[in-house]
Formats: structure tokens, sequence, C-alpha cells
């Protein structure tokens, strides 16, 4: 029996320690979703939603860095859960993933390694915004 899966979210997965792959950057199913909610309307919905998630993002990385960088534990679980809801919302999978394991384990991560995942969670933003910006959406 196949687990309910409202709004056809990807589902975050349980614990991706120990596993090789990495999960897709984006995911086309949640995207041609996302189009699909665009009407004639509101034909510009997925490029101000993009647009939104850039910019948000932006803003929520820089204040992860300041937490780390003060060591507030608080604020860097409750600022990567923000983060993992808006990923999942727009199918940024492995930038999700990422931010779901910096919450789930970034209390009991010593600081080096949450440094580690941190650095890699600001990466894969990087990586996921260079490619919304790909996405002809946002091109023209």
């Amino acid at each position: 029996m196949t687990e309910p899966n409202p709004g056809n979210q990807p589902k975050e997965p349980a614990n991706w320690e120990g596993v090789t792959a990495s999960p897709p950057l984006l995911s086309a199913e949640t995207l041609d979703g996302l189009r699909e909610l665009a009407s004639a309307d509101d034909p510009d919905f997925l490029a101000r939603l993009l647009k939104t998630f850039i910019a948000y993002n932006t803003e929520q990385v820089k204040r992860l860095g300041l937490a780390l960088e003060t060591e507030d534990r608080k604020s860097i679980l409750q600022i990567s859960h923000a983060m993992k809801s808006s990923a999942f919302g727009i199918g940024a999978e492995k930038y999700g993933s990422l931010c779901a394991s910096t919450e789930r384990e970034g209390h009991s991560l010593p600081l080096p390694k949450l440094t580690v995942r941190i650095g890699e969670l600001v990466k894969a933003f990087g990586e996921t915004e260079r490619e919304l910006c790909n996405l002809p959406e946002l091109k023209s």
C-alpha cells in the first residue's frame, strides 16, 4: 500500500546518511504540478513563486550563517525547518534534503560537522538557484 502524498510533494527521505546517491536537484514532477496551477488569469504565477523562493532563501542562508557564527543551534534548527518547507514546496529536493538533515541532526552534530553540513546546504542552494534561473519561466 502506498502512503498518501498530499499535494504530490516529494517525500522527505527518512535518512540520507550512508546513501551514496543524492536526491535530484529539482523535481520535474513538482515543477510541472506548479505549472499546472498557473492560469490564463495568472500566467506569471510560477515565475513569481520561484523569485520569491530565491529571495526568501537568500535571506535565510544569511541568517543561517549568522546563527552558525554565534553557535545558536535553536535558530539553526528553526531556520533549517523553514528552508526545508520552502525547498520541498517547489521541488528543490537536494537542497530540501540537506535542510531536513540539518534540522534533524543540528542539535547534536559537533560544531565542525555542523559547519560542513551548512556549507553543503549553502552550496546546494546556489546550485538550485542557478538551475531555477535557467527555467523558461525565469529566463524571460
